[in-house]
């Protein structure tokens, strides 16, 4: 049985009830801040629409997503090709 939690974030000044994993508060919790800091930064910008300030933190969190992403794919890679390196040297002797 997973233990869950009621959780209240705020994102563009609007609240959300959710129900969540306790072992997940503290990531629902950052990603909500992230989302309000990139909104807030946005919202500094002069003569932006409140859509396009949406529009716009949401690319920069799904840009640096997909940087997180390339980046443990290269990593994973770089492993693997490590393991392929010692087996090879582990089974020439």
């Amino acid at each position: 049985m997973t233990d869950k939690l009621k959780i209240t974030i705020e994102v563009a000044g609007r609240r959300y009830k959710l129900t969540v994993n306790r072992d997940l508060e503290e990531a629902y919790r950052k990603a909500a801040k992230i989302i309000n800091e990139q909104i807030a930064y946005y919202r500094g910008k002069q003569d932006i629409q409140e859509s396009d300030i949406l529009t716009m933190a949401a690319f920069r969190v799904a840009l640096a997503y997909v940087a997180v992403q390339s980046e443990n794919n290269k990593n994973s890679l770089a492993i693997a090709e490590i393991c392929k390196e010692i087996e090879d040297a582990l089974l020439s002797d």
